[in-house]
């Protein structure tokens, strides 16, 4: 369908046919492309729009809590740690890998899951015992803990299990929050690892929107 130009008059003018209201020029058309009317070009002969042509973008902005949809997944922060780690004494806890999160809403929830290739060897009836710790400002609060047992029957027997951690949490804060979690074996007969034998630690925590 054709298009329909509005204008006072127009005017071919050596070689270019210039668009005007009034005495007022606002575009020309020549060989080489379509003009405004301070001479910056905007279409190319070629029909390639040129950028002093395009609308600037809007520029990004934090959604306010109040127009942000309640349970709302905010972020998502994923972190991998391949540190082998051995741990002997089952009352003395290791800390191990970590993900931090910065929470935009300090009424968030955040929700947490690890997924930690582990080991138990040295002892029948072994397992593993974790403690995931929420760390603000070098202050840190146990949020959950968990142990999972590797019922075997054999002494010194080896054991790879993968275990999965998940927890929620409220930290209250919009400042840095490091989740990170500690193990031990279950039995102080025996020795509990993690990340042996090439496999790694995967963690996601997310901020749901209160």
């Amino acid at each position: 369908m054709a298009g329909t130009i509005i204008a006072d008059f127009i005017r071919t003018d050596a070689n270019q046919l210039s668009l005007q209201v009034g005495n007022t020029t606002f575009a020309t058309i020549n060989a080489s492309g379509f003009f405004s009317n301070t001479g910056t070009q905007l279409i190319a002969a070629n029909g390639k729009i040129s950028a002093a042509s395009l609308i600037s973008p809007v520029p990004k902005t934090v959604m306010a809590q109040s127009s942000m949809p309640s349970n709302t997944i905010c972020q998502i922060i994923r972190a991998t740690d391949a540190t082998v780690r051995t741990q002997s004494s089952n009352t003395t806890v290791q800390m191990a890998s970590s993900v931090t999160i910065t929470p935009n809403y300090s009424n968030s929830v955040v929700i947490g899951m690890f997924n930690i290739a582990n080991e138990n060897y040295g002892t029948a009836d072994l397992g593993t015992k974790f403690e995931i710790y929420r760390v603000v400002g070098g202050s840190a609060t146990s949020v959950a803990s968990v142990s999972y047992e590797l019922y075997e029957s054999v002494t010194n027997s080896q054991v790879i299990n993968r275990s999965q951690l998940q927890f929620t949490d409220s930290p209250g804060t919009t400042s840095a929050v490091t989740y990170q979690y500690a193990f031990a074996p279950t039995n102080a007969s025996g020795q509990a690892r993690i990340n042996s034998y090439s496999y790694a630690t995967n963690m996601i925590v997310m901020e749901v929107s209160p």
